[in-house]
């Protein structure tokens, strides 16, 4: 069972890696990328919404013919210069010339990648994906890009499209991870960590971590989790939120405390909170003393945080504490957690989230954009800038509770490559708008699971690809992009 799970996050972020970089082509590549996933058609997006931001350049070169281990390895020839002589002064020297390695030819200066670094991923790729290494090794192809500033980079691309290894002067030859391919995009690509033993796993922290240059955090948001008991801070947990932090430094990722610092979920709010019988201004000043208290000693190393979860009402019909239970306005409510947050936080950006709300022309999203342009409005009014400085979209596609209720949410929008087309351009019409009101725009939990697909494994895994190309190819200018892999480890 773990080898199947590993087996499938790999496919996963070896179909993510290629649609990332499938959205940061604005041209096709060179090498077409033909479609090898039994029947299921990919259909490409309209010119008119691909990606400007990289450029790809004219020069594609296809791996040589001759092996790599003979064309990449340099050889070392030893001549002798002198002969020993009796004279005092006579020495026998002997010099080495190393045969430089070989460039690709169109990409002056560029060298082939290291036979080991090269092979290794050709056969990961392979194995994970039941392709024949060999194979892929012949028809891998060299293609420039440029990144976010103009800089060329390289990619060793895959004939299906997928960049197993990027190279640019500054670094050389390396994996090709989504995190790599996010920063040259300027993408945040994120993964959102639920479940200790995610962080404590070290496979797990290869395979996704390191995998991505945005690390959202989750548990310890829970008010449940971090304060069970009326002023007693859980250490326990707290020490591994810390060290999670930690990691994510380490590894010079950006940062985010996600879930919601308030959320009025039931299972989430602490009991004693819940039985408490407090007036609505004691509840909110509680709310506001639990913000202040969780994000002063990290103040300084989030780069964002979720202050308020699931403001609008469940389609589930489950009650919210704060508005549903104790009746307290939702205007309110956002206006003193948000200016609490800023209060502590003043850089870090203050975002609302909530889900089913992410295509433009539904009443959820339509109430949604709604009250964040009169909050905002009216908090500009008042201190002089926006309330809410981000809109987060859980984007939760496929999802069997919402279907039914949710119209947006039923898998036919999504299957048939039109009206497939028509939903991404209510999702691109839904973030522009935001853009145009000064808010940006966050996916945080980009969840699309495919086990009530129709079809194989590997078409399954094609539509979600061509998905996560649908909604990764949103201009840069109108999405900053966080990736919501959730990573939950039960054994």
């Amino acid at each position: 069972m773990t080898n199947r799970i590993f087996r499938y996050i790999s496919q996963l972020i070896f179909f993510s890696a290629s649609v990332l970089f499938a959205a940061c082509s604005s041209t096709l590549t060179a090498t077409p990328a033909p479609t090898t996933i039994s029947a299921l058609t990919l259909t490409p997006l309209p010119t008119a919404t691909q990606l400007t931001t990289l450029t790809l350049l004219p020069s594609a070169t296809s791996l040589p013919t001759s092996t790599p281990t003979k064309t990449n390895t340099p050889t070392v020839t030893a001549t002798r210069t002198s002969t020993p002589t009796s004279t005092k002064t006579a020495t026998a020297t002997a010099t080495a010339t190393t045969t430089p390695k070989p460039t690709i030819a169109g990409l002056q200066g560029v060298t082939y990648p290291d036979n080991q670094l090269l092979g290794a991923a050709t056969q990961l790729y392979s194995k994970t994906m039941g392709l024949d290494a060999n194979t892929v090794a012949a028809e891998i192809s060299y293609q420039q890009f440029k990144d976010k500033n103009g800089s060329p980079f390289v990619a060793a691309v895959t004939p299906d499209g997928t960049p197993l290894l990027i190279y640019d002067a500054e670094k050389g030859w390396r994996e090709a991870t989504r995190g790599e391919l996010g920063t040259k995009k300027g993408m945040l690509v994120g993964i959102q960590a639920s479940g200790w033993k995610a962080l404590q796993d070290k496979r797990y922290q290869a395979a996704l971590i390191s995998d991505a240059n945005h690390l959202q955090l989750d548990d310890m948001c829970l008010w449940s989790v971090f304060e069970p008991t009326q002023g007693k801070i859980n250490y326990t947990e707290w020490n591994k939120y810390l060290f999670s932090i930690t990691l994510a430094r380490e590894k010079q990722k950006t940062l985010s405390a996600g879930c919601g610092l308030i959320w009025g979920y039931p299972d989430y709010v602490p009991t004693w909170l819940k039985n408490s019988g407090y007036s609505q201004e004691q509840l909110l000043s509680i709310a506001e003393q639990h913000i202040e208290k969780f994000l002063t000693p990290v103040k300084n190393d989030v780069n964002r945080t979720t202050v308020v979860n699931e403001a609008l009402p469940h389609l589930l019909g489950i009650p919210n504490f704060w508005i549903d239970t104790n009746y307290i306005d939702a205007d309110t409510l956002l206006q003193r957690a948000f200016r609490k947050a800023r209060q502590i936080a003043p850089n870090a950006e203050l975002s609302l989230r909530d889900y089913s709300l992410e295509f433009a022309g539904y009443p959820r999203a339509d109430e949604f954009f709604d009250l964040i342009k009169r909050l905002n409005e009216q908090e500009r009014v008042t201190n002089g800038r926006n309330l809410i400085d981000v809109a987060e979209f859980q984007l939760p596609l496929f999802n069997p509770a919402l279907i039914g209720k949710d119209p947006a949410m039923n898998p036919d929008n999504f299957v048939d490559p039109g009206t497939r087309r028509q939903m991404m351009d209510k999702l691109r019409d839904n973030i522009r708008r935001f853009k145009a009101i000064g808010v940006n725009v966050y996916i945080t939990e980009l969840l699309l699971p495919i086990e009530n697909l129709p079809g194989t494994l590997k078409q399954k895994l094609a539509l979600q690809a061509s998905m996560r190309i649908s909604i990764e190819s949103a201009p840069k200018k109108e999405l900053a992009l966080v990736f919501g892999d959730r990573v939950r480890v039960t054994t």
